[in-house]
Order: structure tokens, then C-alpha cells, then sequence
């Protein structure tokens, strides 16, 4: 199954794939835009332009992708892989 779109107040949304997610999204206690929303807050603006100046491709695409995650209504996916240094 691929990602499913919901008509909210007349507004087609990407919910995401609910066959293809994380196990802590199922039971819709968490939503995957919400942790990405609490993520960027907790990394802060001078944190993420730390992190884009001294970060390496991983870092970047991963930043790249909680700030598209932040900016959706996605509840259900998997969440991006972290990278082990800032570095890669």
C-alpha cells in the first residue's frame, strides 16, 4: 500500500502509509509531523544552521526531511534515519 490521502474540510492530505510505519505511530497516540515539529524545536534556528554549515550529506538530508515532516499532516511513516556523526 502506498501513502493514503484523507479529504479534510475539502482539502485532500497525505496521512502517509499505515502498512509501511513505524510501530509507535499505529496506534495514533504520536504523529510522525508532530515529532518532526517537536525535533525542530528541540534542535532551535542557530542549531540547524550549525548543524547545515558543519553537517555532512546525511546530516543535511536528514534535517532536510523533519523539516518537510514538520511542514506536513503526515501520522503515519518511518522516521528518518538519524546519521552517527554530524559529520556524514
Amino acid at each position: 500500500m502506498s501513502n493514503m490521502t484523507v479529504d479534510m474540510d475539502g482539502v485532500p492530505t497525505d496521512i502517509g502509509d499505515p502498512t509501511n510505519s513505524d510501530e509507535v505511530y499505529l496506534s495514533g497516540e504520536r504523529q510522525l509531523f508532530s515529532d518532526a515539529r517537536t525535533e525542530l524545536i528541540s534542535i532551535g534556528q542557530l542549531g540547524m544552521i550549525d548543524y547545515q554549515q558543519r553537517g555532512g550529506p546525511k546530516t543535511r538530508a536528514y534535517l532536510q526531511e523533519i523539516k518537510r515532516l514538520a511542514e506536513s499532516r503526515i501520522i503515519y511513516g518511518r522516521w528518518p534515519q538519524v546519521p552517527d556523526r554530524i559529520e556524514d
